[in-house]
């Protein structure tokens, strides 16, 4: 089954995410960041895509690989894969007329078995949201960050050649509802946005929900992103975990990018 979804140009970033309509993906340049439409926007869109075949299921995880940026309007199909009861398996890829800019794939549960042993990363110890200072990304460098309020709780965001992680308050400003799946990848994809200057496209970038997610209660998400491993030609690992006020662990991502430039 294959389908084209389409919405019409969304100025919000939940708003984007929340259009479904027929026709081509006009996303707009307000929803970039750093040349295209960034890695949370573009995976939350193409795995909400993804589900709404799926009505009733739960998100298990979701990956996105970029052959090249999504700089404009693109064509979004989307098709069910296989099954492994109770698993079953999406695809969806973004084409222009250059070709095909990046895939995706995603994971649904069915039903909920639960009685299995369960462990999540605990929540690190920071101040609190209104006791951190908001960083503001230039504008004509990130339009998408005009929809965010990020909150390092670090003194200053890394650079180059500083500390190999970063951990920020960031909520959407756009309401106060709290984060479900869709909305937590743009959230956790933010990091990136208030580290390096230099460009650092992403690769692969994949999502996975947290136990806690269920009961998100705030808009504010504390996002931690941490590089696991770099190598000497620009090649960056970096894990990402996500928790709420209450210390609920929201979720996870990893992200395979290069950095270019310094």
């Amino acid at each position: 089954m294959t389908s084209t979804i389409t919405p019409p140009r969304a100025p919000t970033p939940g708003a984007f995410l929340d259009a479904s309509s027929g026709g081509m993906v006009e996303p707009g340049t307000g929803l970039r960041g750093f040349g295209g439409l960034t890695d949370g926007l573009a995976l939350g869109f193409m795995a909400g895509a993804m589900n709404a075949h799926l009505p009733g299921s739960l998100p298990q995880s979701a990956t996105i690989r970029f052959h090249r940026p999504l700089t404009g309007a693109f064509r979004l199909e989307t098709e069910l894969g296989g099954t492994g009861h109770p698993l079953i398996t999406a695809t969806a890829r973004a084409f222009t007329d250059q070709g095909i800019c990046a895939d995706a794939t995603a994971v649904f549960a069915t039903e909920h078995t639960g009685g299995h042993r369960v462990a999540a990363p605990p929540a690190p110890s920071v101040p609190g949201p209104e006791r951190c200072e908001r960083h503001v990304v230039a504008p004509e460098a990130a339009p998408v960050t005009a929809h965010l309020d990020i909150r390092p709780v670090a003194s200053a965001p890394a650079r180059p050649g500083g500390a190999p992680e970063r951990t920020a308050w960031i909520r959407l400003t756009e309401d106060d509802t709290p984060p479900d799946f869709f909305r937590l990848m743009v959230l956790m994809d933010v990091p990136a946005a208030f580290c390096a200057p230099a460009p650092h496209p992403t690769l692969q970038f994949t999502a996975y929900p947290g136990l806690g997610l269920s009961r998100a209660a705030s808009p504010w998400v504390l996002v931690r992103a941490t590089v696991h491993r770099a190598d000497e030609d620009g090649r960056t690992d970096e894990r990402v975990d996500a928790w709420g006020p209450d210390g609920l662990h929201l979720g996870s991502a990893r992200r395979l990018r290069t950095v270019r430039g310094g």
